[in-house]
């Protein structure tokens, strides 16, 4: 998972860019995206594509979720309103 980083450090080491899952308290997909956006731009990285969003409902009906995520489930909160899986950088467009 990722905390936060230093204003003046590239969170991706030199990556043009990552993969991420995510998990946040939001009430609808379009409060899910600006709650993850304004996360990501504190840590300086924005959104280029977003894939695959549903509630943790949803995902636990389709299938049983992988550890990751039922981790993160655990400790999202209100005062931890969203959580990052490990980022997964990719360094070639």
């Amino acid at each position: 998972m990722i905390n936060g980083f230093s204003a003046n450090k590239d969170p991706l080491d030199g990556a043009v860019g990552a993969f991420v899952q995510a998990i946040a308290l939001a009430d609808n997909s379009n409060d899910y995206r600006r709650i993850v956006r304004k996360h990501l731009k504190d840590l300086n990285l924005n959104v280029k594509e977003w894939k695959a969003i549903e509630t943790y409902k949803e995902r636990v009906l389709k299938a049983e979720p992988h550890k990751e995520i039922v981790e993160l489930d655990k400790i999202v909160n209100s005062s931890n309103p969203v959580v990052f899986d490990e980022f997964q950088a990719y360094f070639n467009e």
